[in-house]
């Protein structure tokens, strides 16, 4: 693949791209994040209001260009040209744990783990490669009982006490 628009600028190989908006070039920086660890070799990624910047150099060759910047580079093109727009929902299911004892509850003394798992498996069964389900740090609604939030509506879930009530969760992700 040809590395066309890209650019050798102070010893790192780097694109700018254009867009309307700000949510295709957000969707594309969560993508083009998974694919630098999966790689294992991390690019400068910058987004803003119509524009989104790669910009990679290895760090271990003295801050140069190397075949593993080109590699990184031809995977960014292709998310790009293929138009991945990253995942349409984000679910953050919060499996924060306190010591026992502490002064709030904590969700994954709570099952929330299980519960997170559950609704992974939930979205999966329904074909939903575009739904994201992950664990979460504290979310701050501990009170409440284990808690999740679906992005980018911003809408929060208490999450049922039996795994049996995930169904009834995973029909918000559709």
């Amino acid at each position: 693949m040809a590395l066309e628009g890209w650019q050798e600028v102070d010893g790192a190989l780097q694109r700018t791209w254009t867009f309307d908006g700000m949510a295709r070039p957000a969707a594309l920086a969560a993508a083009i994040a998974g694919l630098c660890d999966r790689m294992g070799h991390h690019a400068d990624v910058t987004v803003g209001w119509g524009h989104l910047t790669v910009r990679t150099t290895t760090h271990d060759a003295g801050g140069t260009v190397t075949d593993l910047d080109r590699t990184l580079a031809e995977g960014v093109q292709g998310l790009v040209d293929a138009g991945v727009d990253g995942f349409r929902r984000h679910v953050f299911v919060c499996t924060h744990e306190r010591p026992e004892g502490a002064g709030r509850p904590s969700c994954a003394r709570r099952g929330s783990m299980d519960l997170m798992v559950a609704l992974k498996r939930a979205a999966r069964e329904r074909g939903l490669d575009d739904v994201r389900v992950q664990k979460s740090g504290c979310l701050d609604h501990c009170e409440a009982g284990p808690s999740a939030v679906i992005y980018p509506e911003g809408r929060w879930l208490t999450l049922p006490a039996d795994v049996a009530k995930v169904e009834e969760l995973a029909q918000d992700l559709t």
